[in-house]
């Protein structure tokens, strides 16, 4: 009961897991849209959920017509959920996306820099990030039963911002 699976140890010897980026801001990194172009979460005057996923990750890609819907119906609320893949070729993510007739709001983290920055350890994840840019939220291997419970938490974090 006393042990932890961690992927870094410097990070956690530190202290530093995941769960220390809650309530604070958004770390720096640099995302790029399958045209190559950035996608600047930091200039959003909105909710931004990012959800983590692979083509390599059954688990990811399984439910993405899911997080499809899901996506549709956040962004009737004001927020903006972005599909972030995985160490993959840009070529590859949209191809895959093509066959599979998914339209979603995809970015790629093409070294795992931004993972690595956020210190997700399993996919698919999920990070909430306020309109402020403070990380509200961080959940790893993330199922779509979380989906009611991320609705009320964007709702609440909605409101307390207005």
């Amino acid at each position: 009961a006393d042990y932890q699976l961690v992927s870094n140890l410097a990070d956690t010897l530190s202290g530093q897991g995941s769960e220390e980026l809650i309530n604070h801001p958004l770390p720096k990194f640099t995302l790029t849209n399958l045209e190559g172009q950035p996608v600047a979460i930091e200039s959003e005057n909105r909710p931004v959920v990012l959800y983590f996923w692979a083509t390599w990750a059954a688990p990811t890609t399984e439910d993405l017509p899911g997080v499809v819907e899901f996506a549709k119906q956040l962004q009737g609320q004001g927020v903006r959920v972005v599909a972030v893949n995985v160490a993959e070729d840009k070529e590859q993510v949209a191809a895959f996306l093509a066959a599979n007739k998914i339209a979603l709001d995809v970015a790629i983290d093409k070294t795992g820099e931004v993972v690595h920055d956020l210190r997700i350890t399993e996919l698919p994840a999920l990070v909430v990030v306020d309109k402020k840019h403070q990380v509200r939220g961080i959940y790893e291997e993330v199922t779509k039963d979380i989906r009611p419970k991320l609705a009320e938490e964007l709702n609440k974090l909605m409101s307390e911002q207005e």
